[in-house]
């Protein structure tokens, strides 16, 4: 039965054809709400896109308007040199008027790492007449220097303000106009891709490249080393780091096999920026290997970047490595006996062996083996007179003969017998057969180990670490094999200061639980000792780079590709110079490099600097 709805005029409706029409006027007005949405939305993208494209003919503009050279060099620059460039590359000059463009551009040049490397000597460039022209975008200052501008405007006019601002990224070269003039000669500076123009009107009698990093360094007591290979030090600490030892790793096999470095690596140098050799040791078993270690002293400021460098490939050179002047603590035995003013001990008559390690090179060892001194005590050991904090690090090269009861590394002995506060390598007998990592404090209850289940660790010289990393953490490294074993302990970690001490222990008879060796010559501890050290640790410890990439150059076409220790030394490019204008590129190269320009007198010379950048460009739509 169909309802129906009367109303006051008599017109009669039925209850489905109101639910009808009214899905109809919905239908309509969502219809109507979409496309006024469509159409709004449109619109609006339009205007969006209208604004976007606008920008981007602002920016497209400005910076062609800003091209170099720009409006403010002296005349006889733009006669004499910049007429007769033939520029191919995209330039961006902050050297131009650009007060038309205020309100509506506004830009920042992005540094890169080398404008640090050529700040290091700006001062010797302002010396020499280069002037320096700063611009300032927030917390960023980006310089360029130049002696050949007139009077040009600051951008601190030039700024733009409110919401609608679109942000383009540019890559562009900057005029760095970094030189510096003396008589009829001159010298160039430019660093990795950048281009060097130069304009001389009479012959160059001679050129050179080198790498430098200081316009003062000064090697001339170091003429007899042919080779010197730059070294960064980077301190990843907001404090100080003085008298520390930073490991240096190289590969001077390789330098042996091409005859550049003594087979003793006698010849091996180290030095700062000003040529003051700084003191270093290298473990004597790495030298001739792949994998070469040497240890040097060096003051490091908070967060700096320091450059030293390696010298080498003097084959009359004799070594001047010093373990003593190194580290905190050093011993190798060399003199066959035990320093009573460094050790105390508890046996007669130490027992001093020689043997060669694999590169062919004698060393003497002291032997810490219970059978050998048998003096009726429970052990045969010996302890520094030294304590060392919790921020200190010790390495030992060392070989543990047994698997039984032998350990070294931060350990103390308590006058009440207790010996719980210590960091180790160890395999005292309860733990098993195998070598382990252990750290404890206080009583047997807190005691952490990871067992190092390597029988091969065994019969072996190895280099062993321990790092104290406060109460943190204790960090244990190995090198076997060629390979490095890593372990970290992370509890039952003792803050004290502790000595060095390495035990051979006597069997004990009453031993019903642990290790138990079966044959009486597995009984007794015994462990050799190659050498010791110990150094300052700092986590995290500071980056060391050897720099021993290729520098690669063109001049006027020609590549010059040479190894960074050898571009060191001056390399002759007189013969691929010209009169008039010549165009050198910095392909690679990790330093600054100085090219030294030598001409007839009464010659004249101009000068120009392509840097590539990024350029931040902000427009307002």
């Amino acid at each position: 039965m169909i309802k129906k709805l009367t109303s006051k005029r008599g017109y009669v409706f039925t209850y489905e054809a109101i639910i009808i029409a009214f899905i109809f006027l919905s239908i309509f007005y969502i219809g109507y709400a979409v496309y006024s949405y469509n159409l709004l939305t449109g619109v609006e993208e339009k205007k969006n896109a209208e604004q976007y494209h606008k920008a981007i003919l602002l920016k497209d503009f400005f910076i062609k308007s800003s091209s170099f050279p720009g409006k403010y060099y002296v005349d006889s620059y733009y006669r004499d040199f910049l007429n007769d460039l033939n520029i191919q590359e995209k330039t961006f000059d902050p050297l131009n008027n650009f007060s038309k463009f205020n309100g509506s551009v506004q830009f920042i040049i992005n540094p890169n790492i080398y404008d640090d490397e050529l700040s290091d000597y700006s001062n010797d460039l302002k010396n020499a007449g280069l002037q320096e022209l700063n611009f300032t975008f927030g917390t960023k200052t980006f310089t360029i220097y130049s002696n050949v501008y007139n009077n040009p405007p600051t951008t601190s006019s030039l700024s733009i303000s409110g919401d609608n601002i679109l942000y383009f990224t540019e890559n562009a070269y900057i005029p760095k106009i970094t030189g510096m003039g003396f008589g009829s000669n001159f010298n160039l500076y430019g660093c990795e891709g950048d281009h060097i123009y130069f304009k001389v009107n009479s012959e160059i009698t001679s050129a050179s490249a080198r790498v430098m990093t200081s316009q003062n360094n000064n090697f001339a007591q170091w003429a007899d080393w042919k080779f010197a290979s730059p070294i960064v030090i980077i301190n990843q600490l907001n404090q100080s780091l003085d008298n520390y030892d930073v490991k240096v790793v190289f590969d001077s096999e390789e330098y042996i096999a091409n005859n550049q470095m003594r087979v003793d690596c006698g010849d091996v140098r180290f030095i700062d920026e000003n040529g003051n050799e700084l003191n270093y040791w290298i473990e004597p078993n790495t030298i001739n290997t792949h994998h070469t270690v040497a240890w040097v002293k060096v003051n490091l400021a908070p967060n700096e970047h320091k450059i030293i460098y390696m010298l080498y490939g003097n084959p009359n050179a004799k070594t001047t490595a010093n373990g003593e002047k190194t580290f905190m603590f050093f011993d190798d035995f060399s003199e066959k006996k035990i320093d009573t003013t460094k050790w105390k001990y508890n046996f007669n008559n130490p027992l001093f062996l020689d043997d060669t390690y694999a590169n062919g090179m004698p060393f003497v060892y002291l032997s810490l083996d219970y059978n050998q001194y048998n003096n009726g005590k429970d052990d045969a050991h010996i302890i520094t007179y030294q304590i060392f904090n919790d921020h200190t690090a010790i390495r030992f090269h060392a070989n543990f003969h047994k698997k039984y009861d032998e350990w070294a590394g931060f350990y103390e002995l308590n006058p009440d017998g207790t010996d719980y506060n210590r960091e180790v390598i160890t395999n005292y007998h309860w733990g098993g057969e195998y070598l382990r990592a252990e750290s404890s404090v206080s009583d047997e209850d807190h005691d952490s180990y990871i067992v190092l289940q390597d029988l091969s660790l065994y019969n072996t010289w190895n280099t062993y670490e321990i790092e104290r990393n406060g109460k943190t953490s204790v960090n244990f490294i190995i090198d076997h094999d060629g390979e490095e074993i890593h372990k970290i302990i992370y509890s039952n970690i003792y803050t004290g200061e502790l000595p060095i001490a390495f035990y051979a222990r006597r069997f004990d008879d009453s031993t019903t639980y642990g290790y138990i060796p079966t044959n009486d010559d597995e009984k007794n501890g015994n462990i050799s000792i190659d050498w010791v050290f110990v150094r300052p640790y700092a986590f995290p410890e500071p980056k060391v780079k050897l720099m021993a990439s290729d520098v690669i150059f063109t001049v006027n076409g020609y590549i010059y590709e040479k190894p960074l220790n050898s571009v060191f030394r001056s390399i002759d490019i007189t013969p691929n110079l010209k009169t008039g204008v010549n165009v050198i590129r910095i392909l690679s190269s990790p330093l600054p490099v100085n090219f030294e320009i030598n001409m007839e007198n009464d010659a004249f010379y101009y000068y120009l600097t392509l840097s590539p950048r990024n350029i931040t460009i902000m427009v307002k739509s």
